[in-house]
């Protein structure tokens, strides 16, 4: 079963996370959520809410992950 990771409008940010993810071998779903989503999808939209979601298994360490790169941002 999956968890929600992460969640927000940013896509920019939502491509870091799931960088994070790759790099540390964590599968996860991202969800464009809206009713263009699939207009977001293939024109590149910044607008929408965009969703991470990783396994309950990865999510403990998914999560120490997504805190350290937000405490590094500030």
């Amino acid at each position: 079963m999956e968890k929600e990771l992460f969640r927000c409008n940013d896509k920019i940010l939502v491509l870091q996370i799931c960088a994070i993810l790759e790099d540390n071998n964590i599968p996860y779903i991202k969800k464009d959520e809206g009713s263009l989503s699939y207009l977001n999808t293939v024109a590149g939209s910044n607008s929408g809410l965009k969703r991470v979601w990783v396994s309950e298994e990865d999510y403990e360490k998914a999560k120490e992950l997504i805190k350290m790169f937000e405490d590094s941002l500030k």
